[in-house]
């Protein structure tokens, strides 16, 4: 552990490999293994681990939160991946090979020595995205931190980010600023570890699927969800309500609500107050969806955009994307600005 907390993961590896080549079911260094995995950013690697401690002991201690957080961790960088353009070089990060990541040249070396690790370890990696980029990862940060390790982790990944340090730019600080604010509250880390901000996917009757964190549950402990032999029992009843929420007209848009993008197939747009009395957001009852008339209920954090971007609305989900002519909204046209 000594050895993960200081982020030396070659020789943390190599350490438990030692004690697996004498024990292959050791379970205690399976699971630190597995939190090395996370730690290093290799969700997939971390996935593979805890399967072989799960079919070894299911009652190990919160063997679902590690898996739901090993998951959610692997999705969000294969959503990043999918979405990022061909040939897209964030800025002063260069591309890596293809079907990976961008990372800096520090964080490719880190990479290098962690899969060679691995690889002396015998250790077998699942397949996708496997070099990472969460929030633990961003702050270096341990999975299992403690609050003062958290502190001084987002200090030190500040200071590096900071627009006036070398490599340094405003979304990289504003990015290490919101991976803080969600690990150190306790209820958004719970939900960001389960992956409720992963977009669920649709049903045939139009409406949500499960959470990502209850289907990772669902596949590995069906045992703890009841049989339905005939498919969903409240499948109709959702779709009935559903159809009927399409009929309910939208509120007047609220006063003070910004301008953008989504204001064109958007309606019922107010801004409300989040948990923290401090936070203000944007919901939009009915955001047209691309299916018809059909829309759909979506929010986006105020402020989460960045200079040169506006709101807009993708398919039925408010999202931030770069303004007509990469310009500041206030030097838009008035046309662009107008409400419906």
């Amino acid at each position: 552990m000594c050895l993960r907390k200081a982020r030396e993961f070659p020789k943390a590896i190599d350490e438990i490999a030692q004690a697996l080549r004498v024990r292959p079911s050791y379970k205690h260094a399976l699971f630190e293994l597995a939190l090395s995995m996370l730690d290093a950013g290799r969700p997939a690697g971390a996935i593979s681990v805890l399967e072989k401690l799960l079919n070894l002991d299911r009652r190990w201690p919160r063997i679902a939160y590690w898996m739901q957080l090993a998951h959610a961790n692997q999705k969000r960088s294969q959503d990043k991946l999918e979405a990022m353009p061909v040939g897209h070089t964030p800025s002063g990060v260069p591309m890596r090979k293809p079907g990976e990541l961008p990372r800096t040249p520090e964080q490719a070396q880190n990479d290098h020595l962690v899969t060679e690790a691995i690889r002396r370890g015998g250790f077998v990696e699942r397949a996708g995205v496997i070099h990472g980029i969460d929030h633990y990862v961003l702050l270096g940060v341990s999975v299992d931190h403690t609050e003062e390790e958290l502190k001084r982790a987002y200090k030190t990944a500040s200071r590096k980010a900071h627009p006036d340090k070398n490599g340094g730019s405003n979304h990289a600080f504003q990015a290490v600023a919101a991976a803080y604010e969600t690990l150190s509250e306790p209820d958004a880390r719970a939900l960001y570890d389960e992956g409720s901000d992963i977009k669920r996917d649709l049903r045939e009757d139009g409406s949500e699927g499960p959470s990502w964190g209850e289907q990772v549950l669902r596949a590995y402990f069906p045992e703890d969800y009841p049989y339905e032999p005939f498919g969903d029992p409240y499948e109709r009843k959702r779709q009935v309500a559903e159809e009927r929420r399409q009929t309910i007209p939208p509120a007047p848009n609220g006063e003070g609500i910004p301008p953008g993008g989504y204001l064109q197939s958007c309606k019922g747009c107010a801004i409300v107050h989040g948990q923290a009395s401090t936070d203000e957001w944007l919901r939009c009852t009915h955001c047209l969806t691309g299916q018809g008339s059909k829309f759909d209920e979506s929010s986006i954090k105020l402020g989460s955009c960045q200079e040169d971007e506006w709101i807009t609305n993708h398919f039925g989900r408010l999202m931030c994307e770069t303004a007509p002519g990469g310009g500041s909204i206030d030097t838009l046209p008035e046309t662009d600005k107008t409400e419906l």
